[in-house]
């Protein structure tokens, strides 16, 4: 299959993110559609995998920076 699609929103599972980013890291694209917004749910039928990065509500900004973080640990960006 193609490029994996993975939707964040409150009330997915929940993950933690350094680990979840590390068995995404395979050299291979990732497509992340940040749902995590203060109010409202995301409702998408494209994704192959739903996670929650945090139990309490998180802005769009929020998520995206937890997420590059993890990644950016993985690739030893400073």
């Amino acid at each position: 299959m193609g490029v994996p699609i993975i939707a964040t929103c409150e009330k997915s599972r929940l993950i933690d993110t350094d680990e979840y980013a590390r068995s995404l890291d395979n050299g291979k694209p990732v497509v992340i559609v940040i749902g995590s917004m203060s109010q409202g749910d995301l409702d998408i039928d494209y994704n192959h995998d739903s996670i929650s990065v945090s139990s309490f509500p998180l802005s769009a900004s929020v998520c995206c920076g937890k997420i590059s973080t993890s990644f950016e640990k993985i690739w030893d960006v400073l």
